[in-house]
């Protein structure tokens, strides 16, 4: 039996409605979703009052002034979790935010071409650097080693007289791996460079404050810690300048045309409250449930390489090589018996290619291949910790060598059809 630990709460009603209408795995198999860095489920307080904003805050009747006061409302509760001293932009999510802070920072100053990042970011900055460097802009990506440390001396060294910003993220989505993000702040402030941060995995997981770190620029998300989806934020420090990149009518201080999600940001600001509220308690019991699922997991297969086990991690994320195994089919394998977890980044994963970011990270292409992303919520409990424990036994035992990589890709393996085919086992 596996140690207890003390349960939030569970997934609840409205959750274990979602499955049973959805749901196609084994019969009467207990769901467990464990793809929380992908997105979450919104929390039922958020919930609630999701379906009661509706007025354009830019209308003078009183409706228009009440969903104005609910929009400052929640711009006010998140710059308080951050305690900052700037500005929150209400955008449509982290990926807007990413772009808005890239190419805003940059019509300000035009005259520097040289930018810095690594090669384990998220797409959004990804695809965006790609697209400067094709209108001139040179890139350097500081490098990142096989457990996912950035080389902080490298990141010194690179930065030029030229270098219009640095854009780093706080947690990498796919390792859980926290950068030492007070030290980067502080090697590229001491520069004179701006810097932007890709908080979008952090924020309400990890406590930071803005008054104690200056960074200049900062994405979050609400989808990431139980709010609704399509809605999220950029933070501006007091002073800085960025051009819009969406043109219009005059929202969100002129920087971010467009009516506001107002639904959107008053579920964010409370999805920010709740999570900031305990956050301090919920790090130390997502961090055991991590743990216990660690530790059981190399009981059960020893052949696990734990990516970044050594360094400062979410306490939410575990990613594993599960090694001479083929981690789609395991995920497959996982997914007919109710359990949901990924092979990575939801924005790459139904690509037949490895993750970006294990390449970044210079992982071979066989042990990348392997690997299985688990990423709990504050609301996962012991129990289901235990049941996917259980279940990943019952699979080791039952498919054995079927899991293992198929070297004729142009046939299906035996563990595909055994997946297809799958039914209710009598254990």
């Amino acid at each position: 039996m596996l140690p207890e630990v003390n349960a939030h709460k569970s997934l609840g009603p409205s959750m274990n409605i979602y499955f049973s209408k959805h749901q196609k795995s084994i019969s009467n198999a207990q769901t467990v979703y464990l793809d929380n860095n992908a997105t979450t489920f919104m929390a039922p307080e958020v919930s609630k009052v999701y379906q009661f904003q509706f007025g354009n805050p830019s209308s003078l009747h009183t409706i228009g002034r009440k969903a104005f006061s609910e929009l400052s409302k929640a711009r006010s509760l998140i710059k308080q979790t951050l305690n900052a001293d700037g500005n929150i932009i209400f955008t449509s999510g982290a990926t807007e935010s990413n772009t808005l802070a890239i190419k805003g920072i940059l019509e300000a100053q035009p005259q520097k071409k040289h930018l810095i990042t690594t090669a384990v970011e998220h797409l959004s900055i990804i695809k965006n650097f790609n697209d400067l460097a094709k209108r001139g802009y040179e890139i350097s990506y500081i490098p990142i080693s096989s457990d996912g440390v950035i080389d902080l001396d490298d990141l010194s060294n690179t930065i030029r007289s030229d270098t219009a910003l640095v854009s780093v993220m706080h947690a990498n989505n796919e390792t859980g791996v926290v950068f030492p993000i007070a030290d980067i702040v502080r090697i590229v402030k001491n520069k004179g460079v701006y810097i932007h941060v890709d908080a979008a995995q952090t924020f309400g997981k990890i406590p930071i404050d803005l008054s104690q770190i200056p960074i200049d620029l900062m994405s979050i998300s609400a989808h990431k810690l139980h709010g609704p989806k399509g809605v999220g934020g950029l933070f501006i420090k007091n002073g800085i300048s960025i051009s819009p990149i969406i043109y219009g009518g005059n929202q969100e201080m002129g920087i971010r045309a467009g009516t506001e999600n107002v639904p959107g940001a008053v579920g964010f600001g409370i999805a920010s409250n709740l999570a900031f509220r305990n956050i301090d308690e919920n790090y130390t019991y997502m961090k055991n449930l991590r743990d216990m699922l660690e530790k059981n997991i190399k009981k059960l297969y020893p052949h696990v390489d734990i990516i970044g086990f050594s360094q400062n991690r979410l306490p939410s994320t575990s990613c594993i090589a599960f090694k001479d195994i083929d981690g789609r089919v395991l995920l497959q394998l996982l997914d007919k018996y109710g359990i949901f977890a990924s092979a990575g980044s939801a924005c790459c994963s139904h690509l037949d290619k490895t993750s970006h970011v294990l390449d970044g990270m210079g992982i071979d292409p066989n042990t990348a291949r392997s690997v299985v992303r688990f990423s709990l919520s504050r609301f996962t409990t012991s129990s289901e910790i235990q049941h996917v424990i259980s279940t990943l036994s019952r699979i080791l035992l039952r498919y054995g060598n079927a899991l293992k990589p198929n070297s004729k890709p142009d046939k299906e393996c035996s563990a595909c059809n055994a997946i297809k085919s799958l039914e209710a086992p009598n254990e």
